[in-house]
């Protein structure tokens, strides 16, 4: 496995894998694949994001995309790896690929928000070293 950063050349596999990510997380969304690249351009694009790609045998199985917010902070934005290459420590490759970067570049402290309700992500997070320091709530007022 090898973890890089992205690039545009990376656009059509990450668009294919976000969509994927987005439909998983939110089965009832309307975003296509059109709308899934124009969301990982604008990371590709962005100042202070990073899009770091995990790769086996040149497949894309994960990524992750980190968004600076402060010289010395940053958020893990979306991170997501293929259902087939879960439990094969690919996310943890890339949140240390990421860490190590950050390091360089001055960042001390990296944050990330978690679905309440997603027990295997809250667990990978934690497993990685995260800690929750807040809690967020929502409420539905448009029924």
């Amino acid at each position: 496995m090898k973890i890089r950063l992205a690039n545009q050349e990376d656009l059509p596999a990450l668009s294919e894998l976000f969509f994927e990510l987005i439909h998983h997380f939110s089965p009832g969304s309307t975003m296509n694949l059109e709308g899934a690249s124009k969301y990982v351009k604008r990371h590709l694009d962005r100042k202070g994001d990073y899009v770091f790609a995990a790769l086996k045998e040149n497949e894309l199985i994960g990524t992750a995309v980190i968004r600076t917010l402060s010289r010395t902070s940053a958020i893990i934005r979306d991170a997501y790896v293929k259902p087939a290459f879960r439990q094969k420590g690919v996310m943890r490759a890339l949140e240390g690929e990421a860490v190590n970067f950050l390091k360089e570049k001055g960042i001390k402290k990296m944050e990330l928000v978690v679905d309440a309700h997603d027990n295997v992500a809250k667990s990978t997070w934690r497993a990685l070293g995260f800690k929750p320091y807040t809690e967020r709530m929502t409420k539905r007022i448009d029924k």
